[in-house]
């Protein structure tokens, strides 16, 4: 199966119910509907830069991933760097393009982030070295938990903070962030359901010009830049989109309150299945497949909400696999 082993979410096979991937499975009603000529010719960013950022305030880039691969070689040169875990994986990858140093605390204990623990690392970090930086999903993937983190930004304004905000359109209530020394990274794959269009967008005072410098202008590709053209002239329709995907995920993560592992403010969730191995094995002979979190450093697997039909065949997968680690098969197996 090494189709499923790539170390994040997403699989090739079409028959299989994927629950690795956190996106939205709500979608405007015009997505689907984006005409294909700019295909057909170069888009450059800088067209529609102006409107977009009279709405969302941000640099775009070509997706989150390019957004931190300019922080790797641009931003983290000779830092000290700060990834907490659990946090995503990629930015391990990142850090290592140009830091000194890479630390990275264990700071989820007893189901809460410990910002002590994470205090301390910085404290650590600013005796040993000039520059300091911390790389923080918010909320973070994999445990889909929120925080303000007003108070410990402010009280180290001389670190960086790379704050990932991939999932953020899926919390309710959010705290914002304006600090010079913040690099927000937002992504619409995620909400808009669009994994396919890498599109996304930095928010930040003291580094907008180099994420301007170092983007590829042409980076986002003509469907992406498409989906830009369309959801500026589409701004009036946002508000009920988020609400209406906000009431649906709610109501969707309530059916999965028995299963879910800490509570979680995303589209995503953990689950302790006892063994990850033999439930990954249980799950795939039932067409379903969930993202395993032990490259995380958590023994759980992770799943993201989809649909209705499709949520119900994931409930149902796990009821059954409860029953089997209650009964004396799953002690014989």
């Amino acid at each position: 199966m090494d189709n499923f082993n790539n170390g994040h979410g997403g699989i090739k096979e079409k028959d299989i119910l994927d629950f690795s991937i956190s996106v939205n499975p709500l979608r405007l009603s015009w997505i689907e509907k984006l005409p294909f000529e700019n295909l057909f010719r170069y888009t450059y960013i800088q067209w529609i830069e102006e409107k977009f950022y009279k709405h969302f305030n941000g640099v775009v880039v070509a997706g989150a991933t390019e957004a931190f691969h300019i922080v790797g070689y641009h931003i983290l040169n000779d830092a000290y760097v700060i990834i907490p875990r659990p946090n995503y994986l990629d930015y391990f990858k990142v850090a290592k393009f140009s830091s000194k140093y890479i630390d990275s605390p264990w700071y989820f204990v007893k189901k809460k982030f410990d910002l002590n623990i994470l205090e301390e690392s910085i404290k650590c970090g600013k005796r040993k070295n000039k520059k300091v930086a911390v790389f923080l999903g918010n909320p973070n993937n994999p445990t889909g938990i929120y925080q303000d983190l007003h108070e410990l930004i402010k009280l180290n304004e001389d670190v960086i903070f790379i704050i990932d905000e991939a999932f953020i359109d899926f919390v309710g209530k959010c705290v914002d962030i304006d600090y010079e020394n913040v690099v927000r990274i937002r992504t619409f794959t995620k909400f808009f359901g669009i994994p396919g269009i890498r599109v996304g967008y930095v928010i930040s005072k003291k580094f907008e010009n180099i994420f301007k410098r170092y983007r590829m202008e042409w980076g986002v590709g003509g469907m992406g830049y498409t989906f830009l053209e369309k959801l500026l002239d589409n701004l009036k329709g946002l508000k009920d989109f988020t609400l209406k995907t906000h009431e649906f995920i709610v109501a969707q993560k309530k059916l999965f309150e028995d299963f879910i592992y800490v509570k979680s403010d995303a589209n995503y969730f953990l689950i302790d299945v006892k063994n990850v191995g033999k439930f990954l094995n249980f799950s795939l002979e039932n067409k379903v497949y969930v993202r395993d979190a032990r490259n995380f450093g958590l023994n759980l697997v992770r799943v993201g909400i989809k649909n209705k039909e499709d949520n119900k065949v994931l409930l149902n997968t796990l009821k059954k696999w409860r029953d089997i680690c209650d009964s004396r098969l799953y002690r014989k197996w």
